[in-house]
């Protein structure tokens, strides 16, 4: 069955049953979460070979509406999502459809209430997709965006290391942080737009494209197709992600041990409200010197004051991703 005449002859059946609130759509996507343009030809080459670099990547699920709501941002492997199914089936009280795409990881068997699993017709994920429209390379290009800005000011602080060196120092909670503040900044026009580009509407507006006017055209589309055919089918459970997050620090500095005679520390344990409290005069200082806007700094130290307040442990992925 064809793109064409799945959307002419089966969607409006689905559409006429379901509110455009009440559609949404699910797609896994790898993440190399270290890359940098420089990266490209390495890591393409890598792929072509079947080489897993698993130590730079992460696999993410993105989910919204045709109305443009998001849901929480989910680390995937074949169980999490069926326990991520259930648990948003529960919380509903509402019908809705999701659209995904017939890979393994989406064959479930499960007496879902409130969620309609429909399954888009094979070898049209790239044509019709919202998520393959425009979603996924938006928020990848929020994400680049931010680790380039942040090797960046890394550079401008470090005379000694290159950005390539700096780009290894980012770990999976990092990544994480940056690919849940790019999700964050993706908009609901955007996603409309993108539900319009795969058919499911009528197109009316172009999807918004955040291209770094730093680089060409060539590479930059090749920065930001570097992990768009990465297998989305890995089985991580919530304690393997938190473990390679405290072995991926370990080793890195181990690593920077064995290859520099600078002596690196790495905090794994969460900082002292001391140690808070410093961080949040530095970054006080920083605003009277560099920002306009000291009201965003008030809330901002609130918030934090309240976290100090309530003695909260050290911050889970959890806390920012969706819960299993």
């Amino acid at each position: 069955m064809g793109a064409h005449f799945w959307l002419e002859n089966e969607w409006p059946s689905f559409i006429s049953k379901f509110s455009p609130s009440d559609v949404f759509n699910g797609d896994e996507t790898g993440l190399y979460f270290r890359a940098l343009p420089e990266h490209t030809y390495v890591l393409q080459n890598d792929k072509a070979k079947g080489t897993k670099s698993c130590k730079e990547r992460i696999i993410i699920l993105c989910c919204a509406s045709m109305t443009g709501e998001k849901k929480k941002l989910l680390v995937v492997g074949k169980k999490i999502f069926c326990q991520w199914l259930i648990k948003w089936d529960n919380e509903l009280d509402r019908k809705i459809v999701l659209l995904v795409d017939n890979c393994t990881a989406h064959s479930v068997s499960l007496n879902l209430k409130n969620i309609k699993l429909v399954f888009l017709p094979a070898n049209t994920t790239s044509l019709i997709q919202p998520c393959d429209q425009g979603i996924i390379r938006t928020l990848k290009a929020y994400y680049r965006l931010k680790m380039s800005k942040r090797v960046i000011t890394l550079i401008d602080e470090t005379s000694t290391l290159k950005a390539n060196d700096l780009s290894k120092k980012i770990n999976i909670l990092e990544a994480l942080h940056f690919v849940n503040e790019a999700w964050n900044n993706i908009n609901d026009v955007t996603i409309r737009n993108c539900f319009r580009h795969g058919g499911f509407v009528k197109m009316e507006e172009e999807k918004e494209d955040n291209h770094n006017k730093d680089l060409a055209d060539k590479t930059y589309e090749d920065w930001m197709d570097i992990d768009r055919d990465l297998p989305t089918s890995e089985e991580y459970s919530e304690d393997q992600i938190c473990q390679s997050i405290i072995n991926e620090i370990t080793n890195n500095n181990d690593e920077e041990n064995d290859e520099s005679d600078e002596k690196v520390e790495v905090v794994v344990k969460p900082p002292s409200n001391k140690e808070v409290l410093e961080a949040l005069d530095v970054i006080r200082r920083a605003v009277h010197h560099r920002g306009n806007n000291f009201n965003i700094q008030y809330e901002y130290e609130q918030y934090i004051f309240g976290i100090l307040e309530e003695n909260k442990k050290q911050t889970k992925i959890t806390n920012f991703f969706q819960n299993k």
